[in-house]
């Protein structure tokens, strides 16, 4: 497995749980790879969190994310 390690985005303040994303949705999680390739596409910033690892920083707003989630679904 491949981990890249980055520098936890420090301007956002809060994370996005892909887990609890996922629960609401009633769907299988995407790889953490792939939720970060669409929320870079999409022109924001995206990091790990050091809370959760299946929790990501972002600067996205949650708008950008639930559209990323509807097309996943």
């Amino acid at each position: 497995m491949l981990h890249v390690f980055m520098q936890e985005l420090l301007e956002a303040p809060l994370f996005v749980s892909l887990h609890n994303l996922c629960a609401i949705l009633k769907c299988t999680n995407p790889t953490m790879v792939m939720l970060q390739s669409a929320i870079r596409n999409a022109g924001y910033q995206v990091s790990g969190s050091h809370v959760d690892p299946l929790a990501l920083k972002t600067d996205a707003p949650m708008s950008v994310i639930w559209d990323i989630m509807r097309c996943w679904v």
